[in-house]
């Protein structure tokens, strides 16, 4: 968690840009960047903001206001962990913020960012005037930071052994084809179908970066939207991260064998 002067002074450099920005007026297109989380998204999210003019809105779905609301809400309790993405729980999380995102689009607001599933009925309604955006790491780095991330903020206190065997793995391991696929949950037995249907909608997305290539996520963002963004660094690895061994990390594709599918197909149309 950054410091509050790091933040203020990430707040001040995003203000700043975003106060020069409006001499060339808004985005060429409106823009929902789709937060897929541990895939370097806090950091492009800052540079995205600092492209959209002080006159224009943008529109953030918190992740862990969504969860304390939903808790509120559904168990009159006001905790981030109760009701959370990767729990069974989740479901009503993303259906809050599934609101949220349409609420936004219909106030045409600028840019949205969010950890929000794909949603049918924003595209229905408003795939002629937003642009989709996202960003997508390898496959098992972004397991085993979804698991150093949950150990951080307990929700998860097991050994990486252990965890690559409960069902909070399985969440993590099909993190990917549930946002494209708009599916909160994967049934066991359908992930075959998972990976079409999320290829089917990769293909709805205006810009897919990935995180070993900013410089082009940045390069076709510009293209696009008509301002190239700048990206400072976030998040960097923690001191006491885990790293898994060599067994380890063979479970880990097993276990993300669907979605190294999606991956592989995805850069292969680059």
């Amino acid at each position: 968690m950054a410091s509050n002067s790091a933040q203020n002074i990430r707040r001040i450099r995003t203000y700043s840009r975003r106060f020069l920005a409006m001499t060339g007026g808004p985005l060429a297109h409106r823009c929902f960047f789709m937060h897929v989380p541990k895939c370097g998204g806090t950091s492009v999210a800052e540079a995205l903001y600092a492209t959209v003019p002080m006159s224009e809105r943008i529109g953030v779905i918190d992740a862990n206001a969504t969860r304390r609301a939903t808790a509120i809400i559904e168990a009159g309790k006001n905790e981030k962990l109760l009701y959370h993405d990767d729990l069974a729980t989740g479901a009503s999380v993303f259906e809050l913020r599934e609101k949220q995102l349409l609420m936004h689009m219909a106030w045409d607001t600028q840019l949205i960012h969010g950890h929000v599933l794909f949603s049918d009925i924003a595209d229905h309604h408003f795939g002629s005037t937003y642009k989709y955006v996202t960003l997508l790491r390898d496959p098992v780095s972004r397991l085993v930071s979804n698991y150093n991330g949950s150990v951080a903020h307990g929700l998860t206190t097991v050994p990486f052994k252990e965890y690559l065997e409960s069902d909070i793995a399985r969440y993590h391991a099909l993190t990917v084809l549930r946002y494209f696929s708009g599916q909160h949950l994967i049934l066991p037995g359908s992930e075959g179908e998972a990976v079409e249907v999320a290829l089917e909608v990769a293909k709805k997305f205006a810009v897919i970066g990935y995180l070993d290539d900013l410089g082009k996520f940045c390069d076709d963002f510009g293209a696009v939207f008509g301002r190239k963004p700048r990206i400072f660094h976030y998040n960097k690895r923690s001191k006491g991260a885990y790293r898994p061994d060599e067994a380890e990390l063979a479970r880990c594709r097993r276990l993300l064998e669907p979605e190294i599918r999606f991956w592989d197909t995805l850069r292969s149309r680059d």
